[in-house]
C-alpha cells in the first residue's frame, strides 16, 4: 500500500473556530505584508492579495471577539504561541476534534490529557514508554523539569491539567459557539478555498507539490487526510498519531512559497537567507544534517541542548527552506529533517555569481 492524500473539501470548522482566536493574538498577515518585498510584491499589491482573507478574519473576528472577551477570557494564556508551536488549544483540537462534543466525560478528560502528555514525552524526552503517571500533577511537573521547557510553557501545561475538566468543557462550548461564526461567513473566502482545493485535488501527485513549495518528503504508508486551513493562512502543520496521519495547509501556503521562490535571491531575500546561517548552533545543526537526516530531540542531545530550544533554529532553517522535513511513518511516527542540498547549491551559486 502506498501513500494516498485525501483532500478535504470543507474546512475542519472545530479548528478554524480556535485558529480565528489565536490568530488575533499573531497577525500574520501583517508581518506577510511588511516583508513583502520577499515575494515580490509592494505592500499595496500584498494587501489586494490578502483581501479576502483580512475582511473574513475581520467579519469572524467583530462577532466573535465580543464573546470571547465576555465568555471565555479564562482561556486566554492557552491561545498564545509558544516554542514548541501551535498553541495548547489549537493542538488540543487538531489532535481530538472529533472527542470534544458536549457528552465528554472526566474519564474521556483524563485519557486525553495523559494521553497528549504521553506524546510529548515521546516528542521531547525521545522515551518509548512513558514512566509517569500524569494522572498525579506532581509526575506532570517531574517530566516539565527533565524536558527543561521554559517557565511560561511549564505553567500553561500545569495549569491547563489542573484545571482540565472546566478548560475542556468549556472549549466544548466555544468550539459550539464559534464554528457557525466561522461558516457563517465562509462565503467571503469561499473563491479562494476552492481554488486551493482545486489546485491540490488537480495535482497528479501532492508529493510532488509538498517538495517543490515547502520542502516535506513523506513516507507515510496509507492515507494522509490533508485539511486547507484559513486562519493559519500562512503555515503547514503535520499530524502523526496512532490512528490518523494529516497535513494543515494554510490556504495561501502554496501560492506564498512559489512567489517566494521566484524572487529567493532578490537582495533582500540573499541577506535574509545569509542571516538565517550566521549563527552557530543553525550551522552546527546544518553540518549534522549534512551527513544524515534527524530528528528534533536527536539533534538537541547532540547539541547539549532542550528540544524546545532547538526548535526555534529549526523553524529558523525551515523558514529559508534550508533544510527540508520528512515524515515517516514507520520509523516511530517522527518527524525527521535534511539538508535542502539543492537549496545549499542554489545560495552558493548566487554567491558565486557575485565574484563572476
Amino acid at each position: 500500500m502506498t501513500t494516498k492524500y485525501v483532500v478535504k473539501d470543507k474546512p475542519m470548522w472545530n479548528l478554524e473556530a480556535v485558529c480565528c482566536i489565536a490568530s488575533h493574538y499573531k497577525s500574520e498577515e501583517d508581518k506577510i505584508v511588511e516583508n513583502s518585498s520577499k515575494f515580490g510584491y509592494t505592500k499595496e499589491q500584498m494587501n489586494s492579495y490578502l483581501d479576502k482573507y483580512i475582511t473574513y478574519k475581520s467579519a469572524v473576528l467583530n462577532e466573535a471577539l465580543p464573546i470571547f472577551n465576555k465568555k471565555y477570557s479564562t482561556l486566554e494564556p492557552f491561545f498564545k504561541q509558544n516554542d514548541l508551536g501551535n498553541p495548547i488549544i489549537v493542538g488540543y483540537v487538531q489532535r481530538y476534534d472529533s472527542k470534544l462534543n458536549s457528552n465528554i466525560s472526566d474519564a474521556d478528560i483524563d485519557e486525553m490529557i495523559i494521553d497528549n502528555l504521553n506524546g510529548m514525552v515521546h516528542d521531547l524526552l525521545d522515551e518509548e514508554e512513558s514512566k509517569y503517571n500524569f494522572a498525579e500533577i506532581g509526575d506532570v511537573i517531574v517530566f516539565l523539569n527533565k524536558a527543561q521547557l521554559d517557565n511560561d510553557i511549564k505553567m500553561q501545561i500545569i495549569n491547563f491539567h489542573m484545571d482540565r475538566y472546566n478548560l475542556t468543557r468549556m472549549i466544548v462550548e466555544l468550539l459550539n459557539e464559534f464554528a457557525p461564526i466561522c461558516e457563517k461567513y465562509f462565503f467571503i473566502i469561499e473563491e479562494e478555498f476552492n481554488k486551493t482545493y482545486d489546485f491540490l485535488s488537480n495535482i497528479d501527485n501532492l508529493y510532488q507539490v509538498m517538495k517543490l513549495y515547502v520542502n516535506i518528503n513523506t513516507m507515510v504508508i496509507g492515507y494522509i487526510d490533508v485539511y486547507i486551513n484559513i486562519f493559519f493562512f500562512n503555515q503547514l502543520s503535520m499530524r502523526a498519531y496512532d490512528d490518523q496521519n494529516a497535513i494543515f495547509a494554510g490556504i495561501h501556503i502554496f501560492k506564498l512559497c512559489e512567489l517566494s521562490d521566484e524572487n529567493k535571491y532578490n537582495d533582500a531575500q540573499m541577506v535574509a537567507s545569509l542571516k538565517a546561517l550566521a549563527d552557530t548552533t543553525r550551522y552546527k545543526i546544518i553540518c549534522m544534517l549534512s551527513e544524515k537526516s534527524m530528528y528534533m530531540q536527536e539533534i538537541a542531545d547532540k547539541l547539549g541542548l532542550t528540544a524546545a530550544n532547538v526548535s526555534h533554529h529549526i523553524n529558523m532553517l525551515l523558514q529559508y527552506n534550508i533544510i527540508s522535513i520528512i515524515l515517516d511513518s514507520e520509523k516511530n511516527k517522527r518527524i525527521y529533517y535534511e539538508l535542502n542540498e539543492t537549496e545549499i547549491a542554489r545560495l552558493a551559486e548566487a554567491l558565486n555569481s557575485i565574484i563572476k
